[in-house]
């Protein structure tokens, strides 16, 4: 399970502490309940910016849409019945990560003050910064799981708060809050939700969608949604899918019964869960044997190898799983960072992220703040001052694994770099190490010789024209062939036998000219 954390509130814009009913090591709530959500962050959730990028990538807005079961075409109507709000307490919610041109899912507690968008309902089905399709929760508890990573200082499981499925509600029975079976009665009206004011702490009502102006786009040729159909437990589509997530088999929103022992073993608490953190009782209304509620886990599993979720205090992620999962219950233990190359600056390096390795490689020509070309496609930034030599010593700890914080989109991910790095060669210098590993060479065609190959051509040398050399004189050059005879006029009254005419240009007249 996945811990992702955001920036603090104030603290009287805060879910009541008294607010919800134990269920599945947390608390459940009802989506509508005043005072879950508060005013949203218009900085990080620009619906129309939201909706211009998911259209730009369409194999992005392929898996998208198919995390709600609608078309690419049908994304801006669907943002459109959306609410950006901010979360008052730690969320359990399933997240998704855009991986191999489909949305893989996994399970994650969002912190308290993330960004996100809600439906009529008051379900997350979005994160405003990084475009996360949100889903409900898996039908599991959270002891079975493992958390990954280090949780924030206000983390506790059992405040944990997940949204109450379509099918359920909580209510007041005989002074106790309860979560009972049935949908809860429907509002009159057009749907509202009554959240925080972000500065005042007052509770103030928010219509519900209804930001983007749709009056430009083609006419939706689909019916969307409707919030209670997708208000389900989530069900995986594959069995690696449910396996992760810690559910019995594909198309079964049913919990896996290693994952339910192990929470009746660890006492409701998942697996590196803070010291702080105390297990679920009986005495207090909670299920003993139900995961504790804000923390995320990943792919729960009776095994060490199942695969776990990121901790608490990273930041909400964007279409990436902020940390790989690890095979025990602690997090794996950072390799040292392998250097290689001369210089005095970094100029590529590689980490893990997810279990795949990330190469980023650094501007040739940067100064300042600069923007990394990453295997992953995710834009990262990062100054150019933490590359340099004595940046990256101060950096490194005793145990050789050097740090490096990337800034992603609008607080999408940190990522700290691990892994082989390259410097880049001074100038003048170059590289005396082993020569960097290439992967395997793509085949070139060759044209095949002929075995009886033409002589080559002869150059023969082109004759040079000879240009006649322009007579001074309007005549005429004479023929080389006949004596040089002067020619004669005749008079006008004179019989006329030529055998030779000459018309002379600009003349006053043509003169007929005999040869004697």
């Amino acid at each position: 399970m996945v811990a992702a954390g955001a920036g603090e509130l104030p603290g009287n814009v805060a879910l009541t502490a008294n607010v919800g009913a134990p269920d599945m090591g947390g608390r459940a709530v009802n989506g509508t309940e005043p005072g879950l959500y508060a005013t949203g962050d218009s900085a990080a959730c620009d619906t129309a910016a939201l909706s211009n990028r998911l259209m730009a990538d369409p194999a992005a807005a392929a898996a998208w849409a198919g995390v709600f079961g609608i078309s690419t075409a049908s994304i801006p109507y669907y943002l459109n019945t959306l609410t950006p709000v901010v979360l008052t307490a730690d969320t359990w919610v399933t997240n998704h990560t855009f991986a191999s041109g489909r949305a893989n899912p996994f399970q994650a507690i969002l912190q308290r003050g993330t960004a996100v968008y809600v439906d009529a309902a008051g379900v997350p089905r979005a994160v405003c910064s990084c475009s996360n399709p949100l889903a409900p929760p898996a039908a599991a508890p959270i002891g079975g799981y493992r958390l990954e990573g280090q949780p924030w200082p206000s983390y506790q499981t059992r405040s944990v708060t997940r949204v109450a499925y379509a099918d359920q509600h909580v209510t007041d029975v005989a002074g106790t809050t309860t979560l009972v079976p049935g949908a809860p009665a429907p509002a009159p009206g057009a749907p509202v939700l009554q959240v925080l004011n972000f500065l005042t702490g007052l509770l103030v009502e928010l219509p519900a969608g209804g930001s983007l102006d749709l009056s430009g786009l083609p006419p939706l040729t689909e019916p969307l949604p409707t919030p209670a159909s997708l208000n389900t437990p989530f069900a995986a589509e594959t069995e690696d899918d449910a396996e992760r997530n810690g559910l019995a088999a594909a198309h079964n929103p049913a919990a896996a019964p290693a994952v339910e022992q192990r929470s009746v073993e660890d006492g409701g608490l998942p697996v590196g869960a803070p010291e702080s953190d105390v297990p679920a009782s009986g005495a207090d209304g909670t299920d003993p044997s139900a995961p504790a509620a804000g923390a995320e886990s990943g792919a729960p599993g009776a095994e060490p190898s199942a695969p776990q979720s990121p901790a608490a205090g990273s930041v909400p992620g964007g279409w990436e799983v902020p940390g790989a999962p690890s095979a025990s219950g602690a997090p794996p233990a950072p390799t040292p960072t392998a250097f290689s190359g001369t210089g005095d600056l970094i100029g590529s390096f590689e980490f893990r992220d997810a279990g795949a390795s990330v190469g980023c490689t650094v501007p040739a020509d940067g100064t300042g703040t600069v923007t990394l070309t990453c295997g992953d496609g995710v834009p990262q930034t990062v100054d150019m001052s933490a590359l340099l030599r004595p940046a990256v010593l101060a950096a490194t700890d005793p145990g050789g694994v050097w740090t490096l914080t990337l800034s992603g989109p609008a607080g999408c991910a940190t990522r700290g770099g691990r892994g082989s790095i390259v410097d880049r060669p001074a100038a003048g210098g170059h590289h005396d190490d082993a020569p960097r590993p290439r992967g395997p060479r793509r085949p070139r065609l060759r044209r095949r010789p002929l075995r009886n190959p033409p002589p080559p051509p002869r150059h023969r040398r082109r004759p040079r024209c000879r240009r006649r050399p322009r007579h001074p004189h309007p005549s005429p050059p004479r023929r080389r062939n006949l004596p040089r005879i002067p020619l004669l006029r005749a008079p006008r009254t004179e019989r006329r036998t030529a055998r030779e005419l000459r018309f002379f240009p600009g003349a006053r007249e043509n003169r007929f000219l005999t040869r004697t």
